[in-house]
């Protein structure tokens, strides 16, 4: 848990996020298990189900050679959401073109402490902490 606490905080100091404060990253105490309304539906549409999503960005984000990042990403053109990959610390709208929604830091620093090298076991423990209200805000803001 501390490394994932860890991985919120470091979230914060990301410049493509825009985060104000940790308050928006780090869950509510009434955390969600999973996305509300109409990103539920978009999730839905574009992977087929929740949980499909999670297998996709989780087999991305484990995939990613070195230090990176696996994204759940808006893309504004097809007015759909994709899944990609940034390695070390390359900016996803720079390199992709899709806003980022939600990101799983994968370098080291975010998971060694706690999950030593086994990073699919981190990538599983993320889905405990996601604050998908926040995800929404920023999928809402994107469709704009």
């Amino acid at each position: 848990m501390v490394a994932l606490l860890l991985f919120l905080l470091h979230a914060c100091a990301v410049c493509e996020f825009r985060f104000c404060s940790p308050k928006q990253v780090l869950p509510p105490l009434s955390l969600a298990d999973c996305p509300p309304g109409e990103l539920m539906e978009a999730i839905k549409c574009d992977f087929g189900s929740f949980e499909k999503m999670k297998e996709k960005i989780a087999a991305v984000s484990v995939g990613v050679q070195g230090s990176g990042w696996g994204w759940l990403g808006f893309n504004k053109e097809s007015g759909r959401l994709n899944i990609a990959a940034c390695p070390n610390q390359d900016p996803l709208e720079g390199t992709t073109g899709l806003t980022p929604l939600l990101g799983i830091d994968v370098c080291e620093h975010a998971y060694y402490l706690q999950y030593k090298n086994v990073r699919p076991d981190y990538v599983k423990a993320i889905w405990n902490v996601v604050n998908w209200e926040n995800v929404a805000e920023r999928f809402q803001a994107a469709k704009k």
